[in-house]
């Protein structure tokens, strides 16, 4: 619910039902944890609806906002990454 870029700004959208797990709740806290296959109704202003859906259509920003793990989106970056996490194991 916060803004890509920057963080400690909220986005103009509100989740009205959370399905999951076999159960809805309706209007759930913001800091309700989500599990995989949750639904969550959205309702807001258009630009916090369309940065929602920006956000969910790209893996790399899902992954982030999973994991809080940048994931690589170029061949270099990866080889680059890769070297990293090869030189912190050693």
């Amino acid at each position: 619910m916060r803004q890509p870029d920057d963080r400690e700004s909220t986005l103009p959208v509100a989740a009205l039902v959370l399905v999951g797990a076999g159960e809805q709740r309706f209007m759930p806290a913001e800091d309700t944890p989500l599990d995989l296959d949750d639904q969550v109704l959205l309702v807001g202003k258009p630009s916090g609806l369309s940065q929602v859906r920006q956000i969910c259509h790209y893996p790399a920003n899902v992954e982030y906002l999973a994991t809080g793990r940048d994931v690589p989106l170029t061949w270099v970056w990866t080889r680059l990454t890769a070297r990293r996490r090869r030189a912190r194991a050693d």
